[in-house]
């Protein structure tokens, strides 16, 4: 009987002693399923927070705010500013944004009156519509700028009227230097596109639409120089050509290391007698140069226009902005390589492209991006 007492006296401490060890194991257990339910309701809230921000339609009162968009910043650095200054909340949305409304390539330096009431879309709207203040006595041709924009910030600036702009634009094309080279015939919007030079000129009383045009036009002649004149020649191109390629090239990519590849891309579609489908010529074409169109639709692709690269077999029918002296030197200096497609990476997003030598690779990156793209949509 003692026997048997002492047994269950030591099975009664044993199981006591199992329950001791059980009890922490459980109470770790349930703080670790609360806190990963804090932390989901957490990154739920903050998701939903972002989403809330990205399709938000009506405008809020708001204080004004300006910004300086400084020379050569990208978009994500802008972005950057603009949620420190509480114009946005979170730079993930306005980058998606941006990039689904055509901001890529159209992002001109100065300073913006913005409100932190606006919606994405009236801030990505007034960055791609409005051109950033020059200052007094001053006129911004922003890289990439096209003349049909340059004509309405003109206007608006009360320097001239659009109509001044582009009369002074046709009387300066009989004498212009490279007269004999500008594209002619149906379809041509501007003859001189590409040829008025990114740069800040000065304006005055005395400025008139005549004078304006000619010193725009004097700078271009003296920045492309002799140089990258003979440079096109042993290339077998036309200052023309040079800079219809640039043009493109300006629109395709905010990276300048990238305007080489992209000059190479070009060449080795047109020595495989690929149409080169550049959406920034569609755009160029649908919208008469004024850009902002926040999507390329099918229905654009047959658009019937020199410009559209997606029907004309070879480069479009003249330059479709104004490039940089950096794109140009990039068309000049292409890179040699074996690269046939191209698309915007949208897992940096930060203006970049990713390149390959297949469709196969290109269409393949391009489902898995828009895959992407659609589960952060649901989100």
């Amino acid at each position: 009987m003692e026997e048997n007492e002492k047994k269950m006296q030591q099975a009664t401490v044993s199981d006591h002693k199992h329950n001791r060890e059980r009890k922490p194991g459980k109470i770790v257990k349930k703080i670790l399923l609360f806190v990963a339910a804090i932390l989901t309701a957490v990154i739920l809230t903050f998701l939903y927070s972002m989403v809330s921000e990205y399709t938000r339609k009506e405008s809020r009162p708001g204080k004004d705010v300006t910004i300086t968009v400084k020379k050569g910043e990208s978009a994500e650095q802008v972005a950057r500013d603009l949620q420190e200054k509480g114009v946005i909340r979170y730079v993930f949305p306005f980058m998606l944004k941006a990039y689904r409304m055509g901001l890529k390539g159209n992002l001109k330096y100065g300073s913006y009156t913005l409100n932190d009431g606006m919606t994405l879309t009236q801030v990505v709207d007034t960055l791609i519509k409005e051109s950033g203040s020059d200052g007094q006595g001053t006129f911004v041709i922003p890289e990439g700028d096209s003349i049909a924009r340059i004509a309405r910030r003109l206007e608006k600036k009360n320097i001239m009227t659009r109509e001044e702009f582009l009369s002074a634009l046709d009387r300066a094309v009989p004498d212009f230097t490279y007269a004999d080279q500008l594209p002619k015939g149906e379809g041509i919007l501007y003859p001189l596109e590409g040829y008025l030079y990114p740069d800040t000129y000065y304006v005055d009383e005395n400025t008139t639409p005549d004078t304006f045009v000619a010193d725009v036009l004097d700078h271009f002649t003296k920045k492309f120089g002799t140089e990258r004149i003979e440079q096109a020649k042993k290339l077998g191109m036309s200052v023309e050509e040079v800079l219809t390629r640039a043009s493109m090239i300006q629109k395709e990519t905010e990276k300048a290391e990238e305007y080489p590849v992209i000059a190479g891309v070009i060449q080795n579609r047109l020595d495989k007698n690929m149409k080169l489908q550049f959406d920034s010529t569609i755009v160029y074409a649908v919208t008469e140069g004024m850009y902002g169109k926040e999507k390329v639709v099918y229905s654009d692709l047959k658009v019937d226009s020199p410009y559209n690269t997606y029907v004309v077999g070879t480069l479009p029918a003249g330059p479709i902005c104004s490039p940089s002296l950096a794109a140009i030197d990039g068309v000049l200096n292409p890179d040699k390589n074996e690269y046939l497609f191209f698309q915007y990476d949208a897992e940096k997003d930060d203006g970049s492209n990713l390149y390959f030598k297949t469709y196969e690779e290109h269409k393949d990156a391009a489902s898995t991006a828009e895959e992407a793209a659609t589960e952060k949509e649901k989100k």
